[in-house]
C-alpha cells in the first residue's frame, strides 16, 4: 500500500487545514502526521521516470544484501500529490545483534538528477525523455557539510506535484563489520522535520571483497576536467582538483591511468626522479592499492622523439623507472600504452618498436595495445610476443584468437567506445539500459579476461554543459566519455557520480564474488553462474533481477565453503 495514502477527500481537507500552503504544515506535523506523499523503494539497477506512476505492489522498506568491503545502493522514490518544499533526508546508524553497528558516516545519501535525451543515440531502444543519471551528495565529499550555491540543488530541494524525485541511499561495509542482519531508518523531513520514514535493513554476508581489485583497469586521466574547471595546470588547484578526480574513481574500483599526482620527475639524460613523491607512490600504490599504473611515454614523450634520436634517453628513463617500481614490489602493476588503436601499416609499426625499445630496457615492462590479436589480420601477427595485455572492443571480440593469447600467457582486457558495428553489444550510452555497464564484468569472467578500459570518464567538451545537454562524442552519442559530472553546478570543486558509474563498480564487485568462489575450489559453480547471466559478447541477461538473483547464489556458496573449511 501507498506510505500515508490519502485519498483525494483527505488531501483537500489537509491542504485546508493548512490554508491552501504547504509552508503552513510545519506548525502541526510530527512522525505519524499524514502528508501528500507517496514512497517507495527500488534496486540499484532500476530507473523511475519522472512521471512514472507508483507500481503496485510497491515496497516501502529499502533492503540490502552486501559483503564486507562491499558497496551497495538502494532507492528510495519519493512523490507528492502537492507542492512541498524544504524537503530533504536523513539516515541513522545500521544496529545489528550484541551492539554491534555500522555508522551512519558509512551511508551516503545523493539525490538524483535527470538529464534530457532529446536525440536518441544510435541504436538506442528508448525514445526520447528523461534519464536519472546525475548523483549530487547531499553533502561536501571533502567537508561532510551540506552542499550549498549551485545551479542544482543538493541536499534540500523542493518537490513538485506528481513529479518522481529519486533518493539514492548507498551503503559501504567496513572490512571488520560482523556478519548478520542490520537495521535503520530513513526519515524524509521537512523543513527539519520528519514526516516519513522508510526502514532500511541490510544483511552482511560472511565474507570479504579483497582490498586491490581483482580487475586491472584504465578510465583515462582528468586534464579535461581541469580544463572544464578552469583550472590552470601547474598549480594547487590543479592538483587538489585532479586528485578529487582521481580518488572518486579509485574508491569506485576503477583506475586513471596513473594518478596525477605520481608522475615522475624525468632529467635530461633519462633517470628518473621519484624522491620528492615518493610518500605520493607509497600512499597510491601501498594504501589506496591500485593495481594498474601507466608509465607515461609515447612518440614524443618523456622526449621529442623517442624512437629516433632520443632512443638511449628513452631506454634510461624506462630502465630507471620500472627497476624502482620493482624495488617497491609494483613492477608488475605497470604497463606502457604508446598507440591507441592502430589501423595504418605506420601504427603497426611504432608498436612493434616501441615493443623492442621497452623489453630491451627490461624484459618485464608489459606493452598494452587496444586490438584485437587476429592472426590473419595484417600487421597483427608479428605483434605476438610483442604485446603483452591485449585490450579487446567488445564488438570486435573472437574468441578463439583471446583463446590462444591467453594460453601463451598473454593478459586480454576489454574495452567499449561509441556505437560500433551491426553485432548487439552492452553499449555504454546513457539511453540504454543500466545492465549494460554491470554485465561486461560476467562476460569478462567468462572469457578469462581480467581488465576493462574506456577511453575517458570527463568528456565534456562537446556537450557545453553536460547537466542540461548529454550528446557528446560526434553530438550524437548520449554519455559517451561521461561518467562524472562537473560538480561546480551543485557547489562542489570536484567529481559528481553518475548512476552509471555505479553501476560498472557493482559489476566490479560481482567479479570479485565469482573469484573469491573460484579460488575457494568452485571454479566449476563460478563459471556456471557467468555463463547464466552472460552467455557472449553478443547474448546477456537482460532481466537485471536475474543477475541479482546469480549474485545472492554465488554469495551463499561462498559462505557454504568458508564455513566448510
Amino acid at each position: 500500500m501507498r506510505v500515508h495514502l490519502l485519498s483525494a477527500l483527505m488531501l483537500l481537507s489537509i491542504l485546508a487545514a493548512w490554508g491552501g500552503n504547504v509552508d503552513g504544515a510545519e506548525q502541526s506535523w510530527g512522525t505519524t502526521t499524514a502528508v501528500p506523499l507517496d514512497i517507495w523503494t527500488v534496486d540499484s539497477l532500476t530507473r523511475v521516470q519522472p512521471d512514472e506512476q507508483p507500481p503496485y505492489p510497491r515496497s516501502s522498506e529499502a533492503q540490502l544484501k552486501a559483503a564486507r568491503n562491499e558497496f551497495e545502493a538502494v532507492q528510495v522514490i519519493l512523490r507528492s500529490h502537492a507542492p512541498l518544499r524544504a524537503v530533504s533526508a536523513t539516515v541513522t546508524d545500521l544496529t545489528g545483534a550484541r551492539g554491534n553497528r555500522i555508522s551512519k558516516e558509512h551511508i551516503s545519501l545523493f539525490r538524483e538528477h535527470y538529464i534530457r535525451v532529446s536525440l536518441p543515440s544510435p541504436k538506442s531502444p528508448f525514445s526520447p525523455g528523461w534519464w536519472p543519471d546525475a548523483l549530487i551528495p547531499f553533502r561536501n565529499p571533502d567537508t561532510h557539510l551540506p552542499l550549498a550555491g549551485g545551479r542544482f540543488p543538493a541536499g534540500t530541494f523542493d518537490l513538485d506535484p506528481e513529479h518522481n524525485q529519486p533518493l539514492w541511499v548507498e551503503v559501504y561495509v567496513p572490512a571488520d563489520t560482523p556478519a548478520g542482519p542490520y537495521n535503520a531508518v530513513i526519515s524524509i523531513t521537512m523543513k527539519g522535520r520528519p514526516v516519513a520514514s522508510v526502514p532500511l535493513t541490510l544483511e552482511v554476508w560472511d565474507f570479504s571483497l579483497p582490498h586491490v581489485s581483482s580487475v586491472r583497469s584504465n578510465f583515462g586521466g582528468f586534464e579535461r576536467a581541469a580544463e572544464f574547471h578552469q583550472v590552470s595546470p601547474e598549480t594547487p588547484e590543479y592538483r587538489r582538483l585532479v586528485s578529487r578526480y582521481d580518488d572518486s574513481l579509485i574508491k569506485h574500483r576503477l583506475m586513471p591511468h596513473l594518478p596525477s599526482s605520481t608522475a615522475p620527475s624525468v632529467a635530461p639524460d633519462g633517470t628518473v626522479e621519484f624522491q620528492k613523491n615518493n610518500s605520493v607512490m607509497q600512499h597510491y600504490m601501498d594504501r589506496i592499492d591500485i593495481n594498474s599504473w601507466r608509465i607515461p611515454i609515447g612518440p614524443r614523450n618523456p622526449f621529442p622523439d623517442t624512437l629516433g634520436k632520443d632512443r638511449e634517453r628513452t631506454i634510461r628513463y624506462l630502465r630507471n623507472l620500472y627497476t624502482y617500481m620493482e624495488s617497491h614490489g609494483w613492477g608488475d602493476r605497470t604497463y606502457i600504452y604508446p598507440v591507441d588503436e592502430p589501423h595504418t601499416s605506420e601504427d603497426y609499426r611504432q608498436v612493434r618498436e616501441f615493443a623492442t625499445l621497452a623489453h630491451e630496457a627490461h624484459r618485464d615492462i608489459k606493452l598494452l595495445l587496444t586490438d584485437t590479436p587476429l592472426p590473419d589480420r595484417p600487421g597483427s601477427n608479428d605483434l605476438f610476443g610483442a604485446v603483452n595485455i591485449w585490450v579487446v572492443l567488445f564488438a570486435s571480440f573472437d574468441e578463439a584468437a583471446v583463446a590462444k593469447r591467453l594460453a601463451v600467457g598473454d593478459e586480454v582486457w576489454s574495452y567499449t567506445a561509441l556505437v560500433q558495428g551491426d553485432r548487439p553489444v552492452p553499449h555504454w550510452q546513457l539511453d540504454f539500459p543500466l545492465v549494460n555497464y554491470r554485465v561486461p564484468l560476467w562476460i569478462n569472467w567468462r572469457y578469462g579476461l581480467t581488465g576493462l578500459l574506456y577511453w575517458t570518464t570527463t568528456y565534456w567538451k562537446e556537450t557545453g554543459d553536460p547537466w542540461v545537454n548529454p550528446l557528446s562524442y560526434e553530438h550524437r552519442h548520449n554519455g559517451e566519455g561521461i561518467l562524472f559530472y562537473p560538480g561546480t553546478a551543485v557547489g562542489y570543486d570536484g567529481p559528481v557520480p553518475s548512476i552509471r558509474l555505479k553501476a560498472i563498480r557493482d559489476g566490479v564487485e560481482d567479479y570479485e564474488y565469482l573469484k573469491l568462489l573460484a579460488d575457494l575450489g568452485d571454479k566449476t559453480f563460478a563459471d556456471a553462474a557467468a555463463r547464466r547471466t552472460a552467455r557472449s559478447w553478443s547474448e546477456w541477461e537482460q532481466n537485471h533481477r536475474q543477475i541479482l538473483r546469480v549474485r545472492e547464489e554465488v554469495a551463499a556458496r561462498i559462505v557454504q565453503l568458508r564455513r566448510q573449511k
